[in-house]
């Protein structure tokens, strides 16, 4: 195809290659018109710089990105793979639909719009990039679980990464977990009022996580790796931020305003983290040589062990130690404030 299709008003131009062969976008050609275009089987190769302007209903198939795809209308993703080492743009508003795999593998997705993770997980293959980009908001609304997986890594592949530029935000109705269990680059916001959002992979946080209510963000990396959170980051709502598992690294000075629950892993300080909301230890390190002050209300819960290996703990509110006992190798200093009462 080097021409036009114009698919308009109600009108749908479906691409369904469920008999075998490839159809092939090459240099010159368009979909234009406010109708629908539909890939809906089979293989179609995009090797040139092209634009959709109707609504794009992406179903299943695979399409190869070898050029730029600009997607300017709707773009409803539920089933399918692109592929290849091209930059697809959705720059209309983005539905991802259906529990089905969708499966980016090896090209750049811009998320240039708001957009609705409806159902299921995207899933990103080697190379990969998926960028929320500023100023705009993926909303999940399935109950979950769905959220961005890793996919059939190959050896000597780039790790997928995705860039949450923007914000993603759990909507009323997604009671359950979203899983961003991928290379990360946080430099938004990650809004969790309802269920949790788990990240699970490798991060760099230098934007903001706000759990508010019963809302969590949980910070699991039982994978391997760790989470770093620099300079510019904070913690901020009324809900939970929990670490279970891995290693987070705070290596500047940081505030969290939600609960701090530590059930587990490894907490590099390398600055001073400021525990402003309750902090809850039930197990884990606490590692290196900064300062975590505890200034809302402090819990030593479970028989668990907690060690200290070289950091300050300042417990500057009441607490309470209900079980289980501090390993502290030398250097490691915890202060009671004057004023305050740690009740065993």
């Amino acid at each position: 195809i080097s021409g036009d299709l114009n698919p308009t008003g109600s009108g749908i131009l479906e691409i369904d290659a469920s008999s075998g062969g490839v159809h092939n976008f090459n240099a010159g050609s368009a979909v234009t018109g406010d109708g629908t275009f539909q890939i809906a089987f089979g293989t179609v190769n995009f090797n040139d710089t092209h634009a959709i302007a109707p609504t794009f209903s992406f179903t299943n198939g695979t399409v190869n990105v070898l050029g730029t795809l600009n997607a300017n209308g709707l773009f409803n993703w539920s089933n399918g793979t692109l592929a290849n080492t091209g930059t697809f743009n959705a720059n209309g508003t983005v539905s991802f639909l259906t529990g089905s795999n969708k499966i980016v593998e090896g090209p750049t997705f811009n998320m240039a719009s708001a957009g609705t993770l409806v159902d299921g997980y995207i899933y990103l293959g080697g190379g990969s990039v998926f960028n929320l980009q500023d100023l705009q908001t993926l909303t999940v609304t399935d109950g979950g679980p769905n959220g961005f997986l890793r996919y059939s890594i190959q050896t000597g592949e780039t790790e997928p990464v995705v860039n949450l530029i923007g914000a993603l935000t759990k909507g009323g109705t997604s009671t359950g977990v979203t899983a961003v269990d991928v290379v990360t680059n946080l430099s938004g916001t990650v809004n969790v009022p309802v269920g949790s959002v788990d990240m699970g992979w490798n991060s760099v946080v230098t934007g903001t996580l706000n759990p508010t209510g019963s809302g969590i963000v949980e910070i699991d990396n039982s994978s391997g790796g760790a989470h770093n959170f620099n300079a510019g980051s904070t913690v901020t709502g009324d809900g939970t931020f929990q670490i279970s598992s891995g290693t987070t690294n705070f290596n500047d000075t940081h505030a969290i305003a939600a609960t701090f629950a530590f059930t587990f892993g490894t907490v590099n300080l390398f600055g001073t983290v400021d525990a402003n909301g309750p902090f809850n230890w039930n197990a884990g390190t606490l590692a290196n040589v900064g300062t975590l002050n505890a200034n809302g209300t402090a819990n030593f819960g479970t028989s668990s062990n907690r060690i200290m290996q070289g950091p300050t703990l300042n417990i500057e509110s009441d607490g309470t130690w209900a079980d289980g006992g501090f390993g502290m190798d030398a250097g490691s200093v915890i202060n009671l404030a004057a004023g305050n009462t740690l009740t065993v």
